[in-house]
């Protein structure tokens, strides 16, 4: 048992050691791209969520469930396009 869970574990620090030595290439300009194409992402989501569960949806609970899911996609949507906005443009 001792010499499997040690294995495991020799595979998992040969993992981490490789992606150690992986570096990430990416501007701040193209970081907050992507960062800002997430947030819009978020909100897609959340206003089709909102439909679905307005229109959709028969159940009570799922309505409840997915309006929840709509509202907290929506929520960090909007703190992402507000972080992106006020951070202001990069020098890249």
């Amino acid at each position: 048992m001792f010499r499997s869970l040690y294995k495991i574990i020799q595979k998992y620090e040969a993992r981490t050691k490789f992606f150690e030595k992986v570096e990430i290439c990416m501007s701040e300009s193209m970081l907050k791209m992507w960062i800002s194409i997430a947030g819009m992402g978020l909100l897609a989501i959340a206003m089709v969520a909102i439909y679905f569960s307005r229109y959709k949806m028969k159940m009570k609970f799922l309505k409840v469930i997915t309006a929840l899911f709509a509202y907290l996609c929506l929520i960090v949507g909007g703190i992402i396009m507000v972080f992106v906005v006020f951070t202001g443009p990069t020098g890249n």
